[in-house]
């Protein structure tokens, strides 16, 4: 069996309109909400083999927090441009082939792909994928399970 974390980045900002899309920074709850998941879950999570970040600046953001609260080496950490809003296959097919080599990954990206691909996938039922939600996925024998979700709302 493989295991996948999927984690959307923390809210961003939209202060500055002159900001492209893709360097858009964390907002104030998203820098109150990043720590806070990350401490959450990864006191519950094995650390993963390896974590993928989108390259956007907020998912990357979100990222140094997981990787912090893991104790992860930078070296486990990859910036993974695609996963910029990339499709739910495109999603699938990158934690697929990443299943060859681990047998744990964390994936954080973007709306509408995770919850697409959860909605697809597993059956997705909670409505919206929150920002900074946290999602544990199994994967065996072509099958996706979903086997968890937390979103930072559960915390306060």
């Amino acid at each position: 069996m493989k295991n996948l974390y999927l984690i959307r980045h923390a809210k961003s900002s939209w202060k500055e309109p002159h900001i492209s899309d893709y360097e858009r920074p964390l907002n104030k709850r998203g820098l109150h909400d990043a720590p806070l998941m990350a401490d959450k879950v990864t006191k519950v999570y094995p650390s993963p083999d390896r974590i993928f970040s989108s390259g956007a600046k907020r998912a990357a953001l979100t990222t140094d927090h997981f990787i912090s609260s893991w104790e992860l080496d930078k070296q486990a950490y990859h910036i993974e441009k695609e996963l910029y809003l990339c499709s739910f296959s495109l999603l699938e097919q990158f934690a697929l082939n990443l299943f060859e080599k681990y047998n744990t990954i964390a994936i954080v990206a973007h709306n509408p792909s995770i919850e697409n691909f959860l909605t697809i996938n597993c059956n997705f039922k909670e409505g919206k994928f929150p920002t900074c939600g946290f999602a544990k996925v199994s994967y065996n024998n072509g099958d996706w399970n979903l086997d968890a979700f937390h979103y930072p709302k559960l915390y306060y």
